[in-house]
């Protein structure tokens, strides 16, 4: 007789409304993207970075810290999300999703992209 007393719980349950989702994240990887909220909507960067490109994250150790928004932008992205990110009206947004995206590229190789100044506490 316990069968019974699953069913009634199962209906009770399949009763309740589901839960609101919350807010959306700033930034959230799907599969293979980057989607960002931005002040301008939501835009989607792809992750997927070619063998060549992957290879100059490698040498990044040469860019001065003032260039890497401009490496990530030129020499990594696509031209199609460089553009994109160019095209926001608030540059730290631009600078802040470049550095997201450059951590979710680092995060899909299995590498830890360290923040510039890495080096001092705080």
């Amino acid at each position: 007789m316990t069968a019974p007393k699953a069913i009634a719980a199962t209906k009770t349950a399949a009763k309740k409304p589901a839960a609101e989702p919350g807010p959306k994240p700033e930034y959230q990887v799907v599969e293979t993207n980057l989607h960002c909220k931005t002040l301008d909507g939501e835009i989607s960067l792809s992750l997927l970075v070619p063998y060549q490109k992957i290879k100059l994250i490698m040498s990044m150790d040469d860019v001065e810290e003032k260039d890497v928004i401009d490496f990530v932008l030129d020499e990594l992205m696509s031209t199609e999300d460089a553009d994109k990110l160019k095209q926001l009206r608030d540059g730290t947004e631009t600078m802040k999703i470049a550095m997201r995206f450059m951590e979710a590229v680092g995060e899909r190789l299995g590498m830890s992209v360290e923040k510039s100044g890495g080096s001092s506490a705080s």
